[in-house]
């Protein structure tokens, strides 16, 4: 029977190759055996191609494909400051029309150069000085400035007066962005 189908398929194929017809061709070819028998035949699965002069339709997306799309470089975010929303415009602001102003460096940073309306309130003492900052804002509703070196210590000292109950706490960033 190998035979029979081997030599079945080699005529068929030289027949192709030949361009002619052979007996063989109108009979059908067995179907194999074993576990070749189990794989259903495939179809191709690309269109058809469009008639000449048709516009040619756009190819799908990977993701119409069951792909995942390609990644595309996201544009890079813009340089800002790892602290908590500094807004040294907002701060000059509010301390030009009087608000209340902390700077929370270190004593010795606070000598070498601070806003004049500012009170020394270093980060590391304000849980414990909070009677300070009530003293000068009074009403936990109006707005509060600190600020620092850079914003860090601001930053924590905004978190610490939220928690204190006050709720418009700015913090300024560094000295040299709202002197």
């Amino acid at each position: 029977m190998h035979r029979l189908l081997a030599a079945t398929l080699l005529t068929s194929a030289l027949a192709g190759c030949r361009g002619g017809s052979s007996p063989t061709e109108s009979t059908p070819t067995p179907a194999p055996a074993g576990p070749a028998a189990a794989i259903p035949p495939t179809t191709p699965t690309t269109p058809p191609a469009p008639p000449p002069g048709a516009a040619t339709p756009p190819a799908p997306a990977p993701s119409d494909l069951g792909q995942p799309a390609p990644r595309t470089p996201a544009a890079a975010p813009p340089a800002r400051r790892p602290y908590a929303a500094i807004d040294p415009a907002l701060a000059r602001q509010l301390i030009a029309a009087g608000a209340p102003v902390f700077d929370v460096r270190e004593p010795e940073e606070y000598a070498e150069g601070h806003l004049p309306t500012a009170t020394n309130l270093p980060l590391g003492e304000l849980g414990e000085r909070l009677a300070e900052v009530t003293a000068r804002a009074p009403d936990p509703s109006q707005p509060v400035v600190v600020y620092c070196a850079v914003g860090a210590r601001a930053a924590k000292a905004r978190q610490l007066l939220e928690r204190a109950g006050y709720t418009q706490v700015i913090n300024g960033g560094g000295y040299d962005d709202v002197r």
